[in-house]
């Protein structure tokens, strides 16, 4: 076996390594769940309510509304659910 032979088998395992640990091993990471993303957006739409003033409360929950009617994991019940929620809040 040559050096050339060596260095090719070295650069193959090499790049194996490099492919499982880049494709295969993020495969094993597992998604959200509906309900652990709904509380994500829950808590950050409260974490901006929190930091605003009384008045610009009506104008988030717009903005809010609108971010949730474009996001298509929500249905209208749904959306109607959270925005009263957060109208609630605080």
């Amino acid at each position: 076996m040559s050096i050339g032979d060596i260095l090719i088998v070295v650069g193959l395992s090499a790049s194996l390594v490099v492919l499982y640990k880049f494709y295969i091993a993020k495969a094993d990471k597992t998604a959200k769940t509906k309900e652990q993303k709904r509380a994500e957006i829950l808590d950050e739409y409260k974490m901006e309510l929190d930091n605003s003033s009384q008045e610009d409360r009506m104008e988030l929950l717009k903005k809010f509304n609108l971010e949730l009617s474009k996001n298509i994991f929500f249905d209208n019940s749904e959306i109607r659910d959270i925005i009263k929620e957060l109208a609630n809040y605080k």
